[in-house]
């Protein structure tokens, strides 16, 4: 039994993928007209991209974010709740995976999103 054990805890480690959470602004956003890529652009603080270091997608110094919307569930939802925050002038808070499977024609994408106070 404890060999059973052993084995999940290190089955379900080798798959968890970190992600790290910002808070920020939404300069733009919008959706492509030939996929189903939608994108937010957030601004860069003193000159530095607020992607974070960590995310090994290879356009994450573009500033941008991506996501499928026939990959991922309430994608019409993250796309609401972007677009009330560019409206509105709030922070949302993002988290952003550092594992580079996850990423959206090569940008960052997210795994959890919501509106600041």
């Amino acid at each position: 039994m404890f060999k059973i054990l052993l084995f999940s805890i290190a089955l379900l480690a080798s798959t968890v993928t970190y992600a790290k959470q910002i808070d920020t602004l939404i300069t733009h956003v919008g959706c492509h007209v030939d996929n189903s890529i939608c994108y937010i652009y957030i601004p860069k603080i003193n000159n530095t991209s607020t992607i974070p270091s960590s995310n090994n997608c290879p356009n994450k110094g573009l500033d941008s974010i991506r996501w499928d919307s026939t990959k991922i569930k309430n994608a019409d939802a993250i796309l609401s709740i972007f677009l009330a925050a560019q409206a509105t002038k709030k922070k949302v808070s993002i988290w952003i995976p550092d594992d580079s499977s996850t990423c959206v024609s090569g940008f960052p994408t997210l795994s959890y999103a919501h509106i600041r106070n």
